[in-house]
């Protein structure tokens, strides 16, 4: 966030920062929730041995406060921002970084996000099956040139989706 500020010639005081961020976190506590079976479907995943991690577009403390709203912590084996891994999707580097922590290699990873142009075209270009998180129901998923391997309408649906073959290999 600070490069976007510092390349836009937009002067802010300290205090105006931390008041945005006090803000920002003050409405997310206030107004954040899980999507349905999120809890149960990572109990699932974990009962079945895998390595569930999050890889994320946001910075640390931004990732750390969501997973704290949601008591999420317990659910996962690694958190990676793209500030803790100096690199945004779709950039290859993140999707190193989070396969390291897997100790994985790409055609064992199944990467679930609900972006076609960040999620999807990423983990698609290092190897990875790629699943996409479709919520919408007044559109289908975009169809273009980047394809999901796989495409869920909720998280319980990737419990039900023998084709994503959501079993662990370590």
């Amino acid at each position: 966030w600070s490069s976007d500020v510092c390349s836009s010639d937009l002067e802010l005081a300290d205090e105006d920062v931390a008041f945005w961020f006090e803000e920002q976190f003050r409405n997310r506590a206030r107004d954040f929730r899980l999507r349905d079976g999120v809890v149960e479907t990572l109990d699932a995943l974990r009962a079945r041995g895998l390595h569930l991690g999050i890889v994320s577009n946001i910075d640390d403390a931004d990732l750390h406060h969501l997973i704290d709203l949601g008591g999420l912590r317990r659910h996962f084996d690694s958190l990676l921002s793209s500030e803790a891994a100096g690199s945004c999707k779709p950039d290859p580097r993140i999707y190193e970084i989070a396969l390291e922590r897997a100790g994985c290699a790409p055609g064992e990873a199944l990467f679930v996000g609900d972006t076609v142009a960040q999620d999807v075209a990423g983990a698609n270009r290092m190897g990875l099956r790629s699943v996409l998180l479709w919520h919408r129901d007044d559109r289908p998923p975009p169809e273009g040139e980047v394809r999901p391997h796989h495409v869920v309408r909720s998280i319980p649906d990737l419990l039900d989706r023998k084709s994503t073959r959501l079993n662990s290999s370590h």
